[in-house]
């Protein structure tokens, strides 16, 4: 038993330093093909790497609060309780109403993954 610890510990250690390579390699990718993938959300094809953004959306809770009061009883078609907004929604939401909620919405990039391409 003491052999299969000391082998489970060694192996924890060496995914440790696996994955800050990684995380190194990863940000150096990042890094070169920043021009290629910068504002983009969705997937972009590189060359050597096919990248998937995904897009966050944040909306500003004390500017919902006070749309949800303007609009009254009907708000709750457009606003969830918690004052978020599914981005589903707001996409077939017509533009009058997505128009009120500009200001409220800011949309970040996630954490890109990336793929090898295959020759």
């Amino acid at each position: 038993m003491n052999n299969l610890k000391q082998t489970y510990i060694e192996l924890l250690e060496k995914e440790k330093q696996i994955k800050k390579e990684l995380a190194q390699v990863k940000q150096e990718i990042l890094s070169n093909n920043h021009n290629l993938i910068a504002g983009k959300t969705g997937t972009v094809h590189g060359e050597d790497f096919t990248f998937n953004i995904p897009k966050k959306v944040k909306w500003d809770q004390e500017c919902l609060a006070s749309l949800h009061e303007e609009i009254g009883d009907t708000a709750n078609e457009y606003i969830d309780v918690k004052y978020s907004v599914s981005e589903n929604k707001y996409k077939s939401w017509p533009e009058v109403i997505r128009n009120k909620f500009i200001d409220a919405r800011t949309m970040e990039n996630g954490t890109p993954t990336i793929k090898v391409k295959e020759d």
